[in-house]
């Protein structure tokens, strides 16, 4: 609590360090088209499933 300055990626920081596949998945267009197109058909599933 009393420090004022804390190194970037130390283990007090608590920032979790990505690895190399990490890095790649998150710049990697494909993966997020894939992502994005399975996230919205969950949502598509959870609205039809909601019966109002």
């Amino acid at each position: 609590m009393g420090d004022k300055y804390m190194d970037p990626y130390t283990p007090k920081t608590g920032a979790i360090v990505s690895l190399s596949f990490g890095k790649f998945l998150r710049a990697c267009i494909l993966w997020q088209v894939v992502r994005f197109v399975v996230i919205n058909l969950r949502m598509i599933v959870l609205i039809l499933k909601s019966k109002h």
